[in-house]
C-alpha cells in the first residue's frame, strides 16, 4: 500500500504527459489556430489541414473529450491520494516544477485568453495607442486578430498588468511562436512565485511533512498547473501579488502590504475585497498608524496607475463591469431571461452578502484572508455573471493558509468540477448548445455538487476525505 501511495507523484506526471499529447490533438481541432499558423507559415498550410482531415477519421471531436474526462478524474485522484504520502518539501516542489514544465509545452487549447492578451497589448506596442481607450477591433486586420476574442472591448486589466506584459509583447514582435512562449513564460514565472511565497508563508510550520502536504494542495492541483503553466492566464500575477501582500501583512510590514495589494488590484480588481477586510482587522487591533500606512501606499499606487492609464477609476470600474453583460456558467446566466435588468439584483445581493461578512468579521475577529476567501466563494457561486473555469484558483491558492479542513476540501472539489466542466462544454457544442438544459446541467455540476459535498462533509463517507486536508 505504501509503495502504491509513493507512486502518486509519478502517476500524476504521467497524467500530465497524456494532457500534453491531448492538447496538441485539440490544436488540430481549432480551425482558427490552423488558419492563423497558416498565415504566418504558408508552407505549413497543406500539412496542417491534411493532418486535421486525417484525425477526423479517428473521431477528433469525440475521443479527446473522453480522454480529457479520464485524465481529469485520474489526475485529481492521484493528487488527492498524494495527501496520504510522506513526501519531503523538496520533492514536492521539484515535482511541481517538473509538472509545470511538461504543461508549459502544451498547446493552450482550453482558452483563447493568451491570444487576446497578445492582440490587446499590440495596441500599445505596435500601434502606439492607449489600450484603455482603443478596442482591439479597431485593428481587426492585425494578423493576430483571428485567434483573439473580446475584440470589442478595451483593456479590463490594470496598469501593472500592462507594464509586465509590455515586455514580452515588444520582445516577441510579429513572431507568433515566440510570443506564445514569452506570454506563457510570464504566467509560469509568477506561478513559480506563488510556489515560493507559499513556501515562505508556511515555513514556520513545525511539522515539515504537514508543510509539504499543504503546499501540494495548491502546487499539485491539476487545474492550477494546467491553467497557469499550460494556458498562461494572467491570474497568476494577481494571485502572486495577493499572497505577497498577505505575507507582508502577517509580518506587520503594512506599507509594503498595501503597495503590493495595489499591484494585485492593478492586474484584476477583485483583490480590493481583501483591502476592506485587512483595514477592518487593523482597526480592531487599534493599529491606526498601520491603517494609515497600509491605506496610503495602496491609494498611492492606484492613483499613479490610473493617472498613467489616462482613465478615471470610476470609468475603469464601469468598463470592468462590462463582464456583467457576458453570461457564462453562472446563476445570473440561468435567470437573465426572466428580467433583462436582473444583474442589478445580483449586484445588490453581493453587496448585501459582503456587508454581512464585514459584520461577521467585526463580531468574530476572523482572519481577513478567510473572509476574503468566503467573499470570493459567494461571488463565484451566486453573483458573477460569467464564471470561467480558472477563477476557482483565486481561492485554491489561499487554502494552505486557512485552518479550515472542511472548507479546503470543498475548494478542492470545486476545482475538480471546474476542470471537468470543459468536456461538458464540448458536448454541448455538438448537441444543441442553445438548449436551456445545458447551462442548467453545467451550473449544477460545477457549483451544486461541491456545495453538497460541503454540506454533507460530516457524513462518514466524506469524513475520511476531509481528514486528508486537515
Amino acid at each position: 500500500m505504501r509503495k502504491s501511495l509513493q507512486s502518486s507523484g509519478i502517476l500524476l506526471g504521467i497524467c500530465f504527459l497524456i494532457y500534453l499529447f491531448l492538447s496538441w490533438v485539440l490544436f488540430y481541432q481549432d480551425t482558427r489556430a490552423l488558419l492563423a499558423i497558416s498565415n504566418f507559415f504558408p508552407h505549413l498550410r497543406t500539412s496542417l489541414f491534411a493532418t486535421q482531415t486525417l484525425l477526423t477519421h479517428f473521431k477528433i471531436n469525440t475521443v479527446p473529450t473522453l480522454i480529457f474526462v479520464i485524465f481529469t478524474i485520474g489526475a485529481f485522484f492521484f493528487y488527492i491520494q498524494s495527501f496520504k504520502q510522506n513526501i519531503s518539501v523538496k520533492k514536492t516542489i521539484v515535482y511541481s516544477l517538473l509538472f509545470g514544465f511538461v504543461l508549459f509545452l502544451s498547446y493552450p487549447g482550453l482558452s483563447s485568453d493568451i491570444f487576446s492578451y497578445i492582440l490587446s497589448d499590440r495596441i500599445a506596442t505596435v500601434y502606439h495607442q492607449n489600450v484603455w481607450q482603443i478596442a482591439p477591433l479597431t485593428h481587426n486586420n492585425d494578423p493576430f486578430a483571428i485567434m483573439a476574442d473580446w475584440k470589442n472591448t478595451t483593456r479590463v486589466y490594470g496598469g501593472v498588468n500592462q507594464l509586465i506584459y509590455t515586455i514580452p509583447s515588444m520582445l516577441g514582435g510579429n513572431n507568433i511562436v515566440l510570443l506564445v512562449i514569452l506570454y506563457k513564460l510570464v504566467s509560469s514565472l509568477f506561478a513559480i512565485g506563488i510556489i515560493w511565497i507559499l513556501y515562505l508563508s508556511l515555513y514556520d510550520e513545525k511539522n515539515k511533512l504537514n508543510l509539504s502536504r499543504k503546499l501540494r494542495m495548491v502546487i499539485w492541483n491539476p487545474l492550477f498547473l494546467i491553467e497557469l503553466f499550460g494556458s498562461g492566464h494572467n491570474d497568476s500575477l494577481m494571485i502572486f501579488f495577493t499572497l505577497l501582500s498577505y505575507f507582508f501583512f502577517q509580518r506587520r510590514r503594512f506599507l509594503l502590504s498595501g503597495l503590493v495589494l495595489a499591484c494585485a488590484v492593478q492586474v484584476k480588481i477583485i483583490p480590493v475585497l481583501l483591502f476592506v477586510f485587512i483595514i477592518i482587522s487593523l482597526f480592531q487591533k487599534k493599529a491606526f498608524k498601520s491603517v494609515a500606512s497600509f491605506v496610503a501606499s495602496f491609494l498611492l499606487v492606484n492613483i499613479v496607475s490610473f493617472w498613467l492609464m489616462a482613465v478615471s477609476p470610476i470609468t475603469f470600474a464601469q468598463r470592468v463591469s462590462y463582464n456583467a453583460g457576458v453570461y457564462w456558467q453562472s446563476l445570473p446566466n440561468l435567470l437573465r431571461h426572466i428580467n433583462p435588468h436582473i444583474n442589478y439584483l445580483f449586484t445588490g445581493g453581493f453587496l448585501l452578502i459582503f456587508c454581512l461578512l464585514i459584520i461577521y468579521q467585526l463580531r468574530s475577529k476572523q482572519n481577513p484572508l478567510l473572509m476574503y476567501a468566503y467573499s470570493l466563494v459567494f461571488y463565484l457561486f451566486l453573483f458573477t455573471t460569467a464564471y470561467w473555469n480558472w477563477y476557482v484558483l483565486w481561492v485554491v491558492a489561499l487554502i494552505p493558509l486557512l485552518q479550515e479542513p472542511k472548507f479546503r476540501f470543498f475548494v478542492i472539489v470545486f476545482s475538480f468540477t471546474s476542470c471537468l466542466s470543459y468536456p461538458l462544454l464540448w458536448l454541448s457544442l455538438r448537441y444543441d448548445y442553445q438548449n436551456i438544459l445545458w447551462p442548467i446541467i453545467t451550473y449544477l455540476f460545477i457549483f451544486v455538487f461541491p456545495a453538497m459535498v460541503y454540506l454533507f462533509a460530516r457524513k462518514k463517507k466524506f469524513a475520511k476525505q476531509v481528514a486528508l486536508v486537515d
